[in-house]
């Protein structure tokens, strides 16, 4: 099971109030503190980017993102032992 959005995570925006053509979707964010609890959305994520637009039109370099708008981007797993042996012998 995949561990949910936390703070510090990489995250893609994938969704907004205008739906998949909302100024803001596709950019990559940073997710800050927890900024509250939408009746609707959810959990709601301070996020810091560039060149983020709000819904109500203001730009900056953060923005509230429900959590159900983010795709969180795994970071890369590390080389374990196993890993690295299968590398030198196939050098």
């Amino acid at each position: 099971m995949k561990e949910p959005i936390k703070s510090g995570d990489l995250c893609k925006i994938i969704d907004s109030v205008d739906g998949v053509n909302g100024h803001s979707v596709g950019k990559t964010v940073t997710v800050g503190k927890m900024a509250g609890e939408h009746s609707v959305y959810g959990i709601v994520w301070r996020v810091h980017g560039s060149g983020l637009i709000s819904e109500y039109g203001g730009t900056g370099d953060s923005v509230d993102c429900p959590a159900i708008w983010l795709k969180k981007i795994e970071p890369p797993p590390l080389p374990g032992k196993t890993q690295i042996k299968e590398k030198e012998l196939t050098e």
